[in-house]
């Protein structure tokens, strides 16, 4: 896969045709790292661990979230990349946007058409739409 990328609107087109991309077998390239917010780490044996956990979280097939990423109950992310280490809060909707490595996404945000770069905090109720945060802003 290669692809020019000198613009924003270019960068934003990449991203989403990584997330439609399939393997040599058919299966969509997608990394799963995700986990519920305040959910204890899977480890060990557990009686529950044979029943499939229901996700409190919707997240679009057409997504590629990075490793080690929390996500808050009722928060939907769809058509978009969300970083490394993400913690993304409760009822927040994320569409059609690229989070960074180590972006922190507070409860109640509504993120569209935006680039997040690494280490931003998006604050509480805040409402973006076809922005670009840059490095270690924080949004109030």
């Amino acid at each position: 896969f290669c692809m020019r990328v000198n613009t924003v609107p270019a960068y934003k087109r990449a991203n989403r045709e990584v997330a439609s991309l399939k393997d040599s077998e058919g299966k969509a390239f997608v990394t799963t790292g995700y986990r519920v917010s305040g959910a204890p780490s899977t480890g060990g044996s557990s009686s529950s661990s044979s029943r499939p956990q229901k996700l409190s979280f919707t997240i679009g097939k057409d997504c590629v979230v990075g490793e080690g990423v929390q996500i808050g109950k009722k928060t939907n992310i769809k058509k978009s990349v969300v970083g490394k280490y993400c913690k993304i809060g409760e009822k927040c909707r994320i569409t059609n946007c690229v989070l960074m490595d180590h972006v922190t996404v507070e409860g109640m945000v509504t993120l569209s058409d935006t680039v997040v770069c690494s280490n931003a905090n998006i604050q509480q109720m805040s409402s973006l739409d076809n922005c670009e945060v840059g490095c270690n802003f924080t949004i109030e």
